[in-house]
């Protein structure tokens, strides 16, 4: 679990700063899309993007790494 844990920073890490930080405030934090979007300056649309782009990163990313392979039981 510990390098489960290790390995999802690692994949946080390699994210765009925006991207990271809107993706941590919303799904981490819980905060909505306009708290998200007050917090950062940003648009809501723009927060949109930055989660879709971010998510889509982090599952590509964590795809490709054995730990997180939906085959292999945890």
């Amino acid at each position: 679990e510990l390098e489960r844990a290790r390995r999802l920073y690692a994949a946080l890490d390699q994210l765009p700063n925006e991207k990271r930080a809107t993706l941590l405030l919303h799904d981490h934090e819980g905060l909505d899309v306009a708290e998200v979007a007050a917090i950062s300056g940003a648009g809501e649309l723009t927060v949109r993007s930055r989660l879709r782009d971010a998510h889509k990163k982090l599952a590509d990313l964590l795809r490709e790494d054995p730990l997180f392979d939906p085959e292999v039981p945890v």
